[in-house]
Order: C-alpha cells, then sequence, then structure tokens
C-alpha cells in the first residue's frame, strides 16, 4: 500500500521520464495501491491516476474499477475527487462514457447537495464527449435501477434538456433520435408522473416541435391510452391516468393539428360513465374543461350524432325545466345552478354541433329543440339574476377574485345562451372560457393607474392551454376560495379550477 509520501515520490518519477513516460508501468501500478489506503491516500492516488491514465491506458479497467469503488466510499470528499477523475479518464478515452455515467447516476440519489451537483455537472461533461453512450448510461438506469434512481435519473433528463438542446448536444451522431427512441421504451410502463416527465422531455426536443413532431407525440399519448377502450371512471388510478394523458395531449393541439379523435374518445367512452355519484366535484369538473379545451380543435367525428348527444345529455341534466308554477318576474326560487359545469359542456356543445347542425334543427327532432330552448330560457333568467346579484354585491378582499371568475362565468353562458337561442340555433359566438382568462387582464388595479381607458377588445376564444416547459413534473391539486351570493340560492360552485393529482401507480 502506498503512502502519501511515495505517491508524491511516483508523480515525480512519472515528470521526470518525459518522453518515456509510457515506459514506467511498474510506476503507474504503484499509483493504483494507493486506492487500498487512507481517504488523503484514496484522493491522492485518484488525482495522479486520472493525470497519468493517457500514458497509461491499458490499464483503463483496473483504473476504473478503482475509481468505482471510490465512489462507494463512505468519505464523501473522497466520493467527490473520484466523480471529477472519472470525467478525466472519459476525456481520455469516450468509449468508456456508457459504464461511467451508469455509475455517476447512481449517485445522484445522494444527500449531499454538492455531490449531486458535481454529478450533475460530470455527467452533462459526458454528454458533450459521447452523448448517445452517456444516455444508454443514464436510461440504463431509468430501466433497471432501483425507485429512487430512476426517479433521479428522470429528474436529471428532466432539468437538462432544455441544456442539451440550447448547445446543441443531441444534433449529433443521431443523439436525439436514440433519445426518443428509448424514452417510448420507458414510456410502456411509467407512472403518471413519470409520463409527465417524458412528455416534457419530449415535447422540447427541435425535431417534435414541428406539425409532424406534435403529430407524433400525439400519437404516442394514444398509444397510452388505447383510443378505443373504454375507461373504468371508478378506479381513481386510471382515470387519473387518463386526465395526465389528455392534458398534455391538450397542449398540442391547434388549428393544424386537430382532436378529433381524442374528443370522439372523450365522448363515447368516457362521458357516458362520469356523473356526479361516479367521481368528486372537482374531477368532475376537470374532465368538463378538458373536453371544452380539446373542442376547439375538432373539426370532424366519426360519430358525429353520439358525440353531440353525449355532450347534451350531461348539459341539460345541469339545465332543469321551469318549475310550472314559477312566474316570469320571480327570482327568488332558482335551485342551485351548476354554472362552471354548464358553461364547459355548453361551450363543448356550441363547438361539436356546428358540426352536426341538424342535431337540434331535423324535423324528427322537434321535440328536442323545444325542450332545449324552454331549458334555455330557464336557465337565462337564472344567469341574468345572478349576475344582477354579482354586480350588486359589496366585494371584499377575499372574494374579489371569485367574485370575478363567477361573472365572467355567467357571462360567458349568457352569451352563449343567446347563439343557441337563435331559429335555427347559431353557433357564430366566440368566448374565452372563465378559467382560461388572459394573464393579462389580471392585472391589479394598481399596476393600471394613470393609464387611459382602452376600447375593450373583441372576445375570441384561447388556446386550449397553455405551453410543455409551464407543466409541472409533480402536479398538486389546488383550490380557489368559492364566493357566496347573496342569499345562497344560484349556485354552490362559481368555479372550481383544481389539478387532477398525479398518480404514483404505475399504469
Amino acid at each position: 500500500m502506498a503512502t502519501i509520501d511515495d505517491l508524491y515520490g511516483y508523480s515525480a518519477q512519472l515528470d521526470g521520464a518525459k518522453d518515456k513516460i509510457s515506459q514506467h508501468t511498474d510506476v503507474y501500478k504503484s499509483i493504483l495501491k494507493g486506492f487500498e489506503g487512507t481517504s488523503n491516500e484514496k484522493r491522492l492516488s485518484s488525482q495522479l491516476a486520472a493525470k497519468y491514465f493517457k500514458h497509461f491506458t491499458q490499464f483503463a479497467e483496473e483504473t476504473l474499477e478503482s475509481m468505482f469503488d471510490l465512489c462507494e466510499d463512505s468519505d464523501v470528499t473522497v466520493r467527490k475527487q473520484a466523480i471529477k477523475d472519472l470525467t478525466v479518464i472519459c476525456k481520455v478515452t469516450s468509449k468508456n462514457c456508457q459504464k461511467v455515467a451508469d455509475i455517476l447516476v447512481q449517485l445522484l440519489q445522494s444527500s449531499d447537495n454538492l455531490e449531486v451537483s458535481l454529478v450533475q455537472m460530470s455527467l452533462m461533461s459526458l454528454l458533450r464527449l459521447d452523448t448517445k453512450a452517456t444516455l444508454a448510461g443514464v436510461f440504463g438506469q431509468i430501466m433497471l435501477g432501483d425507485e429512487v434512481v430512476r426517479e433521479k435519473a428522470i429528474s436529471f433528463l428532466v432539468t437538462k434538456c432544455k441544456v442539451m438542446v440550447s448547445e446543441e448536444i443531441l444534433s449529433k451522431d443521431g443523439a436525439e433520435e436514440f433519445l426518443i427512441t428509448q424514452s417510448k421504451k420507458v414510456m410502456e410502463d411509467v407512472t403518471g408522473e413519470e409520463f409527465v416527465s417524458f412528455m416534457k422531455v419530449l415535447s422540447s426536443l427541435p425535431s417534435l416541435s414541428s406539425l409532424q413532431g406534435r403529430q407524433q407525440l400525439l400519437d404516442i399519448i394514444a398509444d397510452q391510452i388505447d383510443l378505443n377502450a373504454k375507461v373504468d371512471v371508478t378506479d381513481p388510478d386510471n382515470l387519473n391516468c387518463l386526465m395526465q394523458c389528455v392534458e398534455q395531449a391538450s397542449h398540442l393541439f391547434s388549428k393544424n393539428v386537430h382532436s378529433n379523435r381524442f374528443v370522439q374518445h372523450m365522448c363515447l367512452n368516457v362521458m357516458p360513465q362520469v356523473n356526479d355519484k361516479s367521481m368528486p366535484a372537482d374531477m368532475l369538473l376537470n374532465v368538463f374543461k378538458l373536453l371544452a379545451d380539446m373542442s376547439v380543435y375538432c373539426t370532424s367525428l366519426n360519430d358525429a350524432d353520439a358525440c353531440v348527444k353525449c355532450i347534451y345529455d350531461h348539459l341539460i341534466t345541469y339545465m332543469p325545466q321551469a318549475p310550472s308554477n314559477q312566474t316570469a318576474g320571480d327570482t327568488n326560487n332558482f335551485p342551485k345552478f351548476e354554472f362552471s359545469y354548464v358553461e364547459c359542456l355548453m361551450f363543448a356543445f356550441h363547438q361539436l354541433a356546428r358540426l352536426h347542425r341538424n342535431f337540434l334543427t331535423s324535423d324528427q327532432h322537434a321535440d328536442r329543440l323545444k325542450d332545449f330552448r324552454a331549458r334555455l330560457q330557464y336557465f337565462a333568467r337564472g344567469v341574468q339574476a345572478y349576475i344582477k346579484s354579482l354586480k350588486s354585491a359589496q366585494p371584499t378582499d377575499s372574494n374579489h377574485d371569485v367574485k370575478k371568475l363567477a361573472l365572467k362565468t355567467t357571462m360567458n353562458i349568457n352569451t352563449l345562451i343567446k347563439d343557441l337561442f337563435h331559429n335555427p340555433p347559431s353557433y357564430k359566438a366566440s368566448i374565452t372560457l372563465s378559467y382560461k382568462e388572459d394573464a393579462a387582464a389580471d392585472q391589479s388595479d394598481s399596476n393600471r393607474q394613470g393609464l387611459k381607458r382602452q376600447a375593450a377588445p373583441a372576445v375570441t376564444t384561447s388556446s386550449s392551454s397553455t405551453s410543455f416547459s409551464g407543466v409541472q413534473s409533480k402536479r398538486v391539486r389546488t383550490e380557489q376560495a368559492r364566493y357566496a351570493p347573496p342569499g345562497g340560492k344560484f349556485s354552490r360552485n362559481p368555479d372550481l379550477n383544481r389539478n387532477v393529482a398525479s398518480s404514483r401507480k404505475a399504469w
């Protein structure tokens, strides 16, 4: 076993050998014996082995194994030294990148933040040296490592993917295609949270940011869902996974990337099973919101009649018929209306019924139109009474935002009702759903002081979702405060805008 003095002596011999340094294999082998010493001797041996390795590459396997042992040392300073020197070894011969990356990924589970930061920097250095080999090492631990290592490896990919893209690390030797292929393999068996993470990685890649790329991402999501299978909404894990997939898909739709097959799946395989009894209120509202978001980019349906009827049946569930004993001017006896549900369902119906206009106007459905118009008329009276009560109520700091949302929700419903009440029903109105209010509209009054009043912009339908870099990898359920209308007679849920909690179980 070599001492500190011995190691410095070996270093002096090799430095003095100059051009003949590679002939002193016995000296280099003596340096490797220092890996068996104390912490100080291990660190120095690691430094010297890395320094002179380029002259003794025939000892690559022995050197690497010794350094791998140091990566398991109980002394964190020894581990850190080995992590640095492994990168130096790979700079000499990059063929070892995969093996080294495999070891480094396992060290991401360290409780020492500085060590983790050093591991991440070393992995990034390896990615710059040999991208595919390093990615192979990372994915090897994702597929075969334990749960903690798998989680850390996925997190590394998510956090560093933007760096890899900006530095064009993935643009050489088919590295980006390799990343996509390996991600697809992993996504065959992932949790909901892992699925969201990999969608973040994939959606940030240049090759998948094009029109064809977004279609490819939607194909990946469609494979996860199985668009031809019915969904058991009574299984929370199953439903959560579906909602996560559909939400990821909703970020990809546009006027050129249509939502047709996803909307049809929701209408035929999901919506018939959802109701107040089958799931919590926040989950039910989230289903309706996702359907409303997707409906904007639906251009055709294979079974339009069944899809539109499914939404219609849900809509009239929350639009009661007028009581026979209630007069037109009576505003004190309305039932509790679910305005948030109605806004989403009426918007989705308004979007899809324009693809199947005969649904309300054909001669064989004359009774349907008559009943629907009666429900619209009664609901409109309730909406207008609620809007009046909202405007007359004194705002407070605690309910200002929720009151604003409630007013926006009811104004949207009122606009849609006017459109649908035309004879025949019209589908020209364009609104911004209340829960998708543009961020610019949320500026505080203090930020607007001193500005001249501007003309109100035309109301248009917003994008179906915000951008893939805004999704967190772990979703948290949040609640907005509830606005209590005067008398409490119109709606118990002016708005619930909660995210579905991510599932931690395997799909």
